[in-house]
């Protein structure tokens, strides 16, 4: 029903930054020429978890795309964090056969060394 999907769809929470954490970006990046692995902080993160670039032209196509939803947000910043890295990790190559072989954007998880998570 119409009013389902309304109920999914939800404000960004200011600080989250997990979508600009957990999954790989192979777009170019300012100050991340290659794209952005899996799990790493996007370099256009501020110390409180703002998005430099957001709403420049330099701002990969891809960011601009996710818009925050109950399914991929969750309950607070940590569980949008372990959704989306869980997702990244199901859906990156290498990780249903391939030999084996592993995308060079995938397999980090995010963890302590290198996840800053700013409470709102």
């Amino acid at each position: 029903m119409a009013d389902e999907t309304v109920n999914q769809i939800m404000e960004c929470r200011t600080g989250c930054a997990a979508c600009c954490i957990a999954p790989s970006i192979s777009s170019p990046i300012p100050g991340m020429s290659e794209g952005k692995p899996a799990g790493v902080r996007c370099a256009q993160l501020t110390p409180d978890n703002r998005c430099r670039i957001f709403g420049k032209p330099e701002r990969p196509a891809v960011c601009g795309s996710l818009r925050p939803e109950r399914e991929m947000c969750g309950a607070d910043a940590e569980q949008a964090l372990q959704r989306l890295a869980e997702w990244e990790r199901l859906t990156c190559p290498g990780v249903h056969g391939d030999n084996g072989a592993t995308h060079p954007f995938c397999g980090l998880e995010p963890g302590p060394s290198h996840v800053v998570l700013v409470k709102a």
